[in-house]
């Protein structure tokens, strides 16, 4: 789930299409939406002029560059890069199709494409494009402190998330009552908590981020695994 820092602060939203006569629909349709848009008619424009991780949405024709759009993808999976991929093509049920689906392609849409259509699954790839750059945020965050605390002080917090008191933890890392006490206030300053309560919250979600980037990271191999050239 690693989402790198886009260069724009607006999304950007790329579309590569062997029909050049559609540059003004799909332009239409993004900047409706406020989104940053380009346009390509094969893969190899799109990686010269752009980096990948600034793509919020790719828009694939299928037939425009059939081996090396499902090429791009697969690079999209392995490096991680949060783009929502919504392929139009003029058949829906040929090999190329179905392996797009089944890496990860949020959308399928016949052509000629719906404007209207387009515009909800982009409203949708910009939710989730969105929602995934406030985890990562908050997750790079919360890595950021428990990497800057000590030994001990790891000890100290993940066992006190469990519900254990000062006394059986003092006892458990062999260390004085007083200490424990002392670790839970730095505790408190590297969290910039308020309260120890608010501290174990803010671990709990660490926890419950880690899990989801495990989940995510396992979906990326399951999908490349399913379908390995």
């Amino acid at each position: 789930m690693s989402i790198p820092t886009p260069e724009t602060s607006i999304p950007l939203v790329c579309a590569v299409d062997r029909d050049c006569e559609l540059l003004p629909a799909y332009r239409s349709v993004a900047e409706t939406r406020g989104l940053s848009f380009r346009f390509f008619t094969s893969t190899s424009e799109l990686r010269d002029a752009v980096s990948l991780n600034r793509i919020m949405a790719l828009v694939l024709d299928l037939q425009a560059d059939r081996d090396h759009a499902i090429s791009l993808q697969r690079e999209l999976l392995q490096n991680e890069v949060p783009t929502s991929v919504i392929l139009t093509t003029d058949d829906r049920h040929s090999d190329e199709a179905i392996e797009s689906i089944g890496l990860g392609a949020i959308a399928l849409l016949p052509r000629p494409w719906d404007p209207e259509l387009m515009s909800r699954y982009l409203k949708y790839a910009e939710v989730q494009y969105q929602e995934q750059r406030k985890l990562n945020c908050k997750l790079v965050a919360l890595r950021k402190i428990l990497d800057g605390l000590t030994v001990r002080q790891r000890k100290v917090l993940e066992l006190a998330a469990t519900g254990m008191p000062n006394k059986l933890i003092a006892t458990r890392i062999d260390v004085s009552q007083r200490t424990v006490e002392s670790e839970r206030s730095r505790l408190l300053e590297a969290f910039n908590a308020r309260s120890y309560a608010d501290a174990m919250i803010r671990f709990g979600e660490y926890r419950v981020l880690e899990q989801i980037e495990k989940i995510h990271r396992r979906t990326v191999l399951h999908r490349l695994g399913m379908h390995a050239v």
